[in-house]
């Protein structure tokens, strides 16, 4: 563990943050290459992520603490300290799902389309940040010598080239988005059962929240694939669909 990078005098540079920002700028500057080639604007897209950051942040924040609340009923100041960990991906991902749909319809932007743009960018995003949860020593496994961060970072980063290499047999929009979540899902569900948790973190039949998660996100995921798959086959069976 190196939870502190350095120190300027009183103040401390956490390598949790330090990876969250890295992981942010990487994503950032990789979506808004991607949105130039699609055709989309630059600029929408970072205005897009800076919604889906912020967001992100709050929800992955708010869910940890929801998890957490006997610890912060009584520690209510640490509440604000994301810097030194305590998020839950999936809270994050379910608020900025939430938010940038939000944003794209009001500003009359294609959302599947953007989201084909961006998942790259979210698996990469993932496999960084989860090198700072390592050096935070936060997500550990049940034994000590698994570190279950480096390997979700690990399959996040096989997700990202994964993308990259499907994205040529893509028929729909969505297409990339889709396969991100049921890749990721699969991943996260197979992780989680030798990732520590507390007592708190069972959900239901021995499956932790995220678990559980996982498998609606995945189910979901399937769904809109198999859905695209057929509509691809039938133009004329076409409905009203998310643009």
């Amino acid at each position: 563990m190196h939870p502190i990078l350095f120190s300027i005098g009183s103040f401390n540079i956490y390598s949790y943050g330090v990876m969250l920002a890295l992981a942010f700028i990487a994503g950032t500057l990789f979506a808004q290459k991607r949105a130039q080639k699609a055709g989309v604007d630059r600029n929408k897209i970072l205005d897009l992520i800076l919604y889906l950051l912020i967001s992100g942040v709050v929800g992955a924040r708010v869910l940890f603490i929801v998890i957490n609340w006997q610890y912060y009923k009584d520690n209510f100041a640490d509440i604000i300290k994301v810097w030194e960990g305590g998020l839950v991906f999936y809270g994050g991902l379910i608020l900025a799902l939430t938010a940038g749909i939000y944003y794209l319809r009001k500003n009359k932007l294609p959302i599947l389309k953007a989201a084909d743009i961006l998942g790259p960018s979210v698996a990469m995003g993932v496999a960084i940040g989860r090198i700072g949860c390592f050096l935070n020593g936060c997500c550990y496994g049940k034994n000590p010598n698994i570190p279950t961060q480096l390997f979700e970072s690990g399959w996040a980063l096989i997700v990202f080239f994964i993308l990259l290499a499907i994205e040529r047999y893509k028929k729909f929009d969505g297409f990339l988005f889709w396969f991100f979540l049921l890749f990721y899902s699969l991943g996260r569900f197979v992780i989680e059962g030798i990732r520590y948790y507390e007592f708190n973190y069972i959900l239901w039949a021995g499956l932790t929240i995220s678990q559980i998660i996982s498998v609606i996100l995945g189910v979901i995921a399937l769904v809109f694939l198999i859905r695209g798959h057929i509509l691809n086959l039938n133009p004329q069976k076409k409905g009203r669909v998310i643009k």
